[in-house]
Order: C-alpha cells, then structure tokens, then sequence
C-alpha cells in the first residue's frame, strides 16, 4: 500500500475533552477521532494499520494524551507465531467449542450474551447502557470489511463468545470480543485470540493486531505473552519485547491528524477487553 496516496490532513478529525482514562483510572485521557463514514474503507485500514487507530461502533479514534504515552498499538506476527505449551492448554480446555463466521448482522442472541458479559467483566462500564441499536452500529455498516465469529459449544450449539473483526489490506483488527461468565473460566478470552491468528493464517493474513498493550492495566497487560509481538514506534513497526522493553513510545504529533481546533465531547467507553 503505498502512503503517498493518503492525505490525512483532509480528514475531518475531532478531539475530545480530557476524560477520566478508562485503563489507568489516576491518568486523563484524550482522543482523536472520525467517523467510520466520513472516509474510504482504504483510509480506515491505512490510519488502524500505520498510525494505530482503532475502531469503535462507528467511530475511529487514537489516543491523544498529553501527559501520558503508555497505550501501546501492537501487532502479532501470524507466520512466526508459536504456540507454547501454555497456549496448547488453552486450546485444549476449550475443545468443547468451535467458532464459525455469522452473517453480518446484529442478533438477539449476541446482543444478551455481551450484556451477560459486561455485567459480570465490566460492571462499571458506560458500555452497560447499551442498547441493542447501540450493537448493531459496532457491526453492521461499518463502513469496512467487518467479520464476525460466533463461537458455540459443540454439545448445545450454545452460545458461549463472539469475536468481532475488521479485515484490512495486510491484517485483521480485533474491535471486540465478549463471551459468558461461564466460559470465562476455561480461558475462552485467550481462544478466542488464539483462533484469530489460525484463521489469519489459513486466510494468509500477515497480522493479527489485538490493540493497546498497556503495562499499568492488567486486562491488556496479557496481550505481553504473544510471541513475535510487534509494536508501532514513531510510524514504524518494530519488533517488541514488553518485559525487557521500557522505552516510551513515539507518538506522530497530533497536528499530523487535524488541521482544525475542534473540540468534541465524546464521552463512550472505550474499555475494550481487545
């Protein structure tokens, strides 16, 4: 893909007011964001790919603070990917479920397993103030190719987690994924990523990217146990070690994204578990 064909100071970004952050609760938080719509599918997948956006419902946004860089955008390399014996324990415990691509479109059925959920991992969460309209903006008309997987127990066809993604030019974004209290204790969030990265490779997809690593939040502090990690540093992916890496991350100015002072008061959660 080549980045000259991108103008992104013609893009109508707005900027939030600073807000309590929703992963380091003694930090403020800041974001740049655009509508899904109000760009080609090729901008969205160049802005998540090269400068770490991230999509949520129908809004891509990026961190934009000013006293803290620790919301790190990373990515798994699909190729070079292995499976420790850890991972194999988490495959193995949810063998009793398999996944299958739904069709693009919000469902009852979905809709009451992530307020389940949420009311069980995120009680605190505005996300609990979702409705099902709220949903369906997270998956249909996205604005770019979106994939949901649905992933079902193989005794009941139960409903037990669904994987939604975004497939861009050289990789497959995870937006969201939730799954049942119940499920949740065979380790079925780590599945869920894990069969990501076998789809990507079956598809010959290069990169998973499963979002931020932050080393101060325990709930992304996990995505560190993905091997042949890599991490977006000033533009430029490069090979990533969170345990033996401590330099800050280089943020691309925020001027690069607006040419306007826009302020915009978006107040949704963004307490993603990707």
């Amino acid at each position: 893909m080549s980045h000259d064909r991108y103008d992104i100071n013609k893009l109508a970004f707005w900027i939030s007011q600073e807000n309590i952050c929703p992963y380091l609760k003694d930090r403020k938080s800041r974001i740049i964001g655009i509508n899904t719509h109000d760009m080609s599918a090729e901008m969205h997948s160049f802005l998540s790919c090269q400068h770490g956006f991230r999509r949520s419902r129908d809004v891509l946004y990026n961190n934009a603070c000013q006293d803290c860089q620790e919301c790190i955008s990373v990515r798994i390399d699909v190729e070079n990917f292995v499976y420790t014996k850890s991972w194999k324990r988490v495959l193995k415990k949810n063998s009793n479920a398999y996944y299958q691509l739904s069709t693009l479109e919000a469902t009852d059925e979905q809709f009451y397993l992530l307020q389940d959920y949420l009311q069980f991992r995120h009680n605190e969460s505005d996300m609990n103030g979702m409705n099902f309209d709220d949903y369906a903006r997270m998956v249909e008309n996205t604005g770019v190719e979106t994939q949901i997987f649905e992933y079902r127990k193989h005794s009941d066809n139960r409903l037990v987690g669904v994987m939604i993604a975004d497939v861009f030019h050289d990789g497959l974004s995870l937006v969201y994924s939730y799954y049942s209290s119940d499920a949740a204790k065979q380790g079925i969030g780590n599945f869920l990523v894990l069969s990501m990265i076998e789809y990507a490779r079956k598809q010959a997809i290069t990169y998973v990217y499963p979002g931020y690593y932050i080393r101060g939040n325990q709930s992304m502090r996990h995505k560190a146990r993905y091997q042949n990690l890599q991490r977006l540093d000033g533009g430029i992916w490069k090979e990533f070690t969170p345990a033996s890496n401590s330099d800050d991350q280089k943020y691309t100015h925020i001027d690069a994204y607006t040419n306007s002072d826009c302020i915009f008061d978006y107040d949704d959660d963004y307490d993603e578990e990707m």
